[in-house]
């Protein structure tokens, strides 16, 4: 929580120095293709965000649930995803452009930290699974990430249109993405265990995976931000 914080804390300027057009253009570019995505999405399969919606709220059955509304594999779920890396790059470079630092070695990094989150999150439950041989106690877990990001790449997509059509917003918005990400994830962790300890896995089991695997990325990702922000 004092992480969390302390990320509200960094304040961004007033007074923001005028976009060059040429960002501006990226920016609505990415945007656009964001927004192709979604409709896209909406086209293949016409109640995919009511799905996603009950899906994220979704703790027993979750399994059969996605199934039969919201298969995971499918180019519905695959456009929300692609989303979701737009989006939330997007999110990242709007707030690396109002930050008052200079550009530096960690500005890529930096604007891919929650791509990098969910790659690592995402590997690291397949990894662990081939490693104790437990397959099945992780298939949920890895459903609720890839549920959970696809309804943060929806939020982000919004996030940054506002953001881009008014920019005095930005403070506003960036602690808006910062909660929405954190929320996400608490809420996430929160139905995984539940769902593995009903499965008999014990608690130090998954403390030892929660320490290692969930709380080690947010504080490389904290680190980041730090650096970025004060040098």
């Amino acid at each position: 929580m004092n992480i969390l914080l302390q990320i509200q804390d960094i304040t961004i300027p007033d007074q923001l120095e005028s976009r060059s057009m040429e960002f501006s253009y990226y920016i609505m570019t990415a945007l656009f293709i964001g927004l192709i995505l979604l409709s896209m999405a909406r086209l293949v399969r016409p109640n995919i965000y009511s799905h996603l919606l009950i899906s994220s709220m979704k703790v027993s059955g979750l399994r059969s649930y996605i199934k039969e509304a919201l298969p995971l594999n499918k180019r519905g779920s695959l456009l929300l995803l692609a989303n979701y890396v737009i989006s939330s790059t997007v999110v990242m470079v709007l707030w690396h452009e109002v930050s008052p630092s200079e550009y530096n070695w960690m500005d890529v990094l930096l604007v891919t930290v929650p791509v990098l989150t969910f790659i690592f999150n995402f590997v690291s439950m397949e990894f662990t699974g081939w490693l104790t041989g437990e397959y099945d106690t992780f298939v949920e877990p890895k459903m609720i990430k890839l549920i959970g990001s696809e309804m943060k790449g929806v939020l982000f997509f919004l996030i940054g249109l506002i953001w881009l059509l008014n920019d005095s917003l930005a403070t506003v918005l960036w602690q808006l993405a910062v909660w929405v990400f954190f929320i996400e994830m608490a809420f996430r962790i929160f139905k995984s265990v539940l769902i593995v300890f009903a499965k008999g896995v014990s608690w130090y089991y998954i403390i030892l995976y929660l320490c290692t695997l969930e709380i080690l990325p947010l504080f490389i990702a904290y680190y980041v931000l730090i650096v970025k922000e004060f040098g």
